[in-house]
Order: C-alpha cells, then structure tokens, then sequence
C-alpha cells in the first residue's frame, strides 16, 4: 500500500478559499502534475463523477468519484478504473491561516509497467513537488 501525506500552513488564505480553489477542476492541471485534464458533467459535489487524463509513467484515463464534500473541512476522491486511488485533503483554520493536509492512498497494484518499490518512490517524489506547488497556488489566493 502506498500511503502519502503532507501539511501545509496557507498564510493568510481562509479555509473555504483553499477548498474553492481544489474544488474547482479547472484548477487541477495547475497543481497536480499527474492530471493533464480533469471533467464533470455537473457542479462538484458528493457522489460527483470526474474524469481525468492521468500523464505518469504512461497516459490514461480514469473516473473518479467524490467521496467527502465537506466545505470548507474536507474533500476526498476515490478511483477504482483502471486503478485504485484515493486523494484528499482537510482544512483547519490556523492562527495565521489555513492548516492543510493533503493525501494519496493507492492499494498493490500491477498496472504500472515498474516494480512497486520504483513505483512508490516516483510517487513520493512527485506527491512532493505537487504538494509544493498546491501550496504555491494556494498561498497565492492570499495576493
């Protein structure tokens, strides 16, 4: 199993404008590396169905569906084709801004063409610097 999570402190950026702007889909390519395009046919919301372009390691397509849509608290995704993931994150109000976590939870799987050790430091790596860079969008809602 690979389990990644990261916190964030967002200075100066309230919990509902974190969670608006990781809400939105038209964000999703600006934060997270793996999307090369994310859809819905309706509002986001729970038991939203989204579809994605996945660029890692090789391209794919994958529907995910929204799980948790507690705003501003938390939000969480769950794909199960061709591959199990889930992602999400929790906000919390914080003395200069907004505590965020962020994580990503994929079972065993044969899907990518490397062995699981290779694959779990390649998403480690990559959770990283999209983390970073979720930060660096969300730090600039405060501008």
């Amino acid at each position: 199993m690979i389990e990644l999570e990261a916190s964030y402190l967002i200075r100066d950026v309230t919990p509902e404008q974190c969670f608006a702007y990781l809400a939105d889909l038209d964000n999703a390519t600006e934060w997270n590396s793996f999307i090369t395009a994310a859809e819905s046919d309706e509002a986001v919301a729970l038991g939203t169905e989204v579809r994605a372009r996945i660029s890692f390691i090789i391209s794919f397509g994958v529907t995910a569906t929204v799980t948790q849509f507690d705003r501003p608290d938390a939000y969480a995704l769950s794909a199960s084709k061709p591959l199990k993931a889930d992602i999400g994150g929790r906000f919390a109000e914080a003395a200069d801004g907004t505590s965020f976590t962020y994580f990503y939870r994929m079972p065993p799987t044969k899907f990518f063409p490397v062995p699981s050790m290779v694959l779990k430091r390649l998403i480690k790596v990559q959770f990283d610097k999209d983390g970073e860079q979720m930060r660096s969008c969300l730090q600039g809602l405060s501008a």
